[in-house]
């Protein structure tokens, strides 16, 4: 999927490689896909923590690669990811929650 991904943003150079490989894992991994069951077998046993925390680090180097334009965001950009942090946070919970329940 990577290997497509990365051959996809170079012909289409406004599409990052990170997003294309979500649009293909989407799409290989829904339902009507012949290979679902396939790809949902091999990734069952895949703690989300151990892949979730290299994508953060990814992220925080994009940022730290264009200084300039991160040192121009105010304090409320701060604020800001606190509160989407938050809010996804208590939304999953709530769910979460709602789901265990029924």
């Amino acid at each position: 999927m990577t290997g497509v991904a990365i051959l996809l943003s170079r012909k289409v150079r406004a599409i990052p490689a990170t997003v294309w490989v979500l649009a293909i894992a989407t799409i290989v991994t829904t339902p009507i896909s012949p290979v679902a069951g396939v790809i949902a077998d091999l990734v069952q046993n895949l703690n989300v923590l151990l892949i979730g925390l290299p994508q953060l680090a990814l992220v925080g180097m994009t940022m730290g690669r264009d200084r300039e334009a991160f040192s121009q965001l105010s304090w409320k950009i701060v604020v800001a990811a606190a509160l989407t942090f938050t809010t996804t946070i208590v939304a999953s919970a709530t769910l979460a929650e709602l789901f265990i329940h029924l």
